[in-house]
């Protein structure tokens, strides 16, 4: 479960930043407004991450929620998902982005889900090749756990 996957990231890692969790209708939303910029709609199982935790940091990893969250402390607005794809949506021409969402970040590499083939992927950046893929959110965060 996903929410067993949280729980290991935080007790391996004190310094993760967890979010309070969100209501499926805000997620609906956000589906909403990156489908209808040509994006694709929250997975699933992202949905049930988010409704545990919106939005989490833990260096080198971050996975954005559906609001920004002012991070004073470290003079830093953490993103949401909306705002992390919108400036390659908004020209409706960027064929990395179409049926795809950015999830997250690690490194200077994106974590997004691909709904062309259901998976989520990390990929460089720049050039946008795939680094590494997963079936699942929850072997995602497999992946995360095991590499902190």
């Amino acid at each position: 479960m996903i929410s067993d996957k949280i729980s290991k990231i935080m007790r391996k890692c004190r310094r993760a930043v967890l979010f309070d969790g969100v209501v499926k209708a805000k997620v609906d939303f956000a589906g909403a407004m990156l489908k209808n910029a040509g994006g694709t709609e929250v997975p699933a199982d992202y949905v049930e991450f988010l409704e545990k935790s919106n939005g989490m940091i833990e260096a080198p990893y971050e996975f954005y929620g559906t609001e920004v969250h002012k991070r004073n402390a470290a003079m830093y607005n953490f993103p949401n998902i909306v705002d992390a794809n919108m400036d390659l949506l908004k020209d409706g021409k960027n064929p990395f982005v179409l049926r795809r969402i950015i999830i997250g970040q690690s490194y200077f590499d994106l974590i997004i889900f691909d709904e062309v083939d259901a998976k989520y992927k990390i990929v460089n950046r720049l050039n946008f090749s795939v680094v590494k893929e997963f079936k699942s959110f929850e072997m995602l965060l497999d992946f995360v756990i095991a590499s902190l």
